[in-house]
């Protein structure tokens, strides 16, 4: 059995702003890995409630635990970035504080280091979870077993098209990667996750695993929720991909041309997805409102501004034949949700029962709520 001197070090960084029952659930699903040679980092944005305490109770019992307070708030993007840029360790990971690390996390992506040496980052698949820990999406590869390697590259064009799970969290990066590509690009703003990872997967080769690495949380509490999909902020988006992705010039030339196709098939899923989620809501919100302002608002709080939802909320607001096909529509897509829904609780039964167990350790001490971020 390989000792524990012989195992690389790692990093988990966690950046948190007054979450402390979520942030405890993270940190203790850091420190169960079954890979123990870990530091956990976490970088309180002046929380200014117990988050501190409860950090230094469970560094008292581990000493594997470190924290760091800013002693203002710094924003969101520039704490995960301050957080990144402060690893030493030849190995890291980014785990936002509302979500969870499964248990074999940290050795399955040490395993595809150690199998495909020229890999630069190790990703897991994910699962996505709502804030009450209920199942609300499955795995990419629910079927699939193993790991795959990508050279320098071959990755980017699957993961900009959502085809490849590398995501920002249940992905474990070599320190050299910061060392070459700095830390992600604070002028990304809420996109700097895309941006970082979408840069990597463009330059280096990765091994991806299908196995479960991650539990993400998504709910309008969520990390980094609410923010605008169709907006200015995408356009700096495409304009930071523009100048950090192509103008690196480790990327090679069928990348850039992939990177080109991945902007404007990005605007044409924002756009349609906007547009389905805004006639989603047209059943309990006020159709004249939005008929007047040509905005309609989806269930994740996206303004929604596209041209071709314009119509859809005209049509909707004028034409009763049309509210009834609609109608139809909605009723039969929220259907497909709640039995796809039902299917993957009881397929994933395991992780809500790891979930519970997490929140149960220790939950006592906490005697106030996660506040939003």
């Amino acid at each position: 059995m390989v000792g524990l001197q012989d195992k690389p070090l790692i990093t988990t960084v966690i950046p948190t702003h007054r979450r402390p029952r979520l942030l405890r659930r993270a940190i203790l699903s850091a420190l169960s890995q079954t890979y123990s040679n870990i530091l956990v980092c976490v970088y309180d944005n002046a929380s200014g409630d117990e988050t501190e305490a409860m950090v230094a109770a469970i560094a008292r019992s581990d000493g594997r635990v470190r924290y760091f307070k800013h002693a203002e708030n710094i924003g969101y993007v520039d704490n995960f970035i301050h957080g990144i840029r402060e690893v030493t360790t030849p190995y890291f990971s980014i785990l936002s504080d509302d979500d969870v690390l499964t248990p074999q996390f940290y050795e399955v992506a040490m395993v595809g280091f150690l199998q495909h040496p020229s890999a630069m980052f190790s990703a897991l698949d994910v699962v996505k979870i709502s804030d009450s820990n209920a199942i609300l999406a499955g795995p990419i590869w629910p079927e699939k077993s193993g790991s795959t390697y990508y050279a320098p590259g071959e990755a980017f064009e699957g993961v900009a098209k959502g085809q490849i799970p590398v995501p920002w969290v249940g992905t474990m990066f070599r320190r050299a990667v910061i060392d070459e590509l700095g830390p992600p690009n604070p002028d990304a703003g809420p996109f700097l996750n895309d941006d970082f990872i979408l840069h990597a997967a463009a330059r280096y080769a990765c091994v991806v695993s299908a196995a479960i690495g991650c539990l993400v949380t998504e709910s309008h509490n969520s990390t980094g929720a609410g923010f605008p999909a169709l907006n200015a902020n995408m356009c700096r988006w495409w304009e930071t991909v523009l100048q950090d992705i192509l103008a690196d010039p480790e990327i090679p030339d069928r990348i850039r041309q992939g990177v080109r196709q991945m902007l404007a098939l990005d605007l044409r899923r924002i756009a349609i997805q906007q547009m389905v989620q805004g006639v989603g809501c047209f059943s309990h919100r006020d159709i004249e409102y939005a008929r007047q302002a040509a905005v309609g608002v989806g269930e994740c709080g996206y303004p929604v501004t596209s041209t071709l939802l314009r119509l859809a909320v005209w049509l909707h607001a004028n034409f009763p034949p049309v509210r009834v096909v609609f109608g139809q529509l909605v009723s039969r897509r929220k259907l497909r949700t709640a039995e796809q829904r039902a299917l993957l609780a009881q397929r994933y039964i395991h992780l809500t029962e790891y979930l519970g167990a997490l929140e149960a350790r220790g939950a006592d001490s906490l005697v106030s709520v996660d506040h939003p971020s």
